[in-house]
């Protein structure tokens, strides 16, 4: 599976400050590479460290999972909040039947119940 990162936040996509270093900008707000396989893991190990339910929900960043034979993806905004789409076979398609890392552990932490 390929993964993307994507904003659900209004506002539009960019990219903490302390990130772009390790990503190679100077620019958080003109970083484009959403298959970056760093920006992936930064945001998979800061998800990770969020300790709340209410922190993980609010978390502005999604990672979107598609199948590896996808001929291409693209994102649509609507006042910075972003839906992912792919192409396969032609045609295109939503990843809503597959579920992101962060989005299968909110489901798993939906019980209620804050870790501690």
């Amino acid at each position: 599976m390929r993964k993307i990162v994507i904003n659900r936040d209004f506002g539009g996509f960019s990219i903490p400050d302390k990130w772009c270093e390790i990503l190679g900008t100077t620019d958080n707000y003109r970083y484009y590479n959403r298959e970056d396989p760093k920006l992936v893991e930064l945001v998979e190990q800061e998800y990770a460290s969020l300790k709340t339910d209410e922190e993980r929900e609010d978390y502005p960043y999604r990672i979107i999972e598609f199948p590896d034979e996808a001929s291409d993806w693209l994102i649509t905004e609507y006042d910075g909040a972003e839906t992912a789409y792919f192409v396969m076979d032609g045609k295109i398609c939503t990843p809503c039947w597959t579920t992101s890392i962060i989005q299968s552990d909110i489901e798993e932490h939906a019980d209620g119940e804050e870790e501690e």
